[in-house]
């Protein structure tokens, strides 16, 4: 493998990362938010 091909691999690698990275944390955020409002809800009825 050459230097150049093995860094090419790297930052397909590292796009996939971010990518990859991106969805989970707007994943996270969704099921935050979700968390959020069942609180709120929660709350509201006791």
């Amino acid at each position: 493998m050459t230097q150049k091909s093995l860094r090419e691999n790297l930052l397909r690698e590292r796009s996939l990362v971010v990518l990859f990275w991106n969805q989970t944390s707007a994943l996270l955020e969704l099921v935050y938010i979700v968390y959020l409002n069942y609180q709120s809800n929660i709350i509201k009825y006791c």
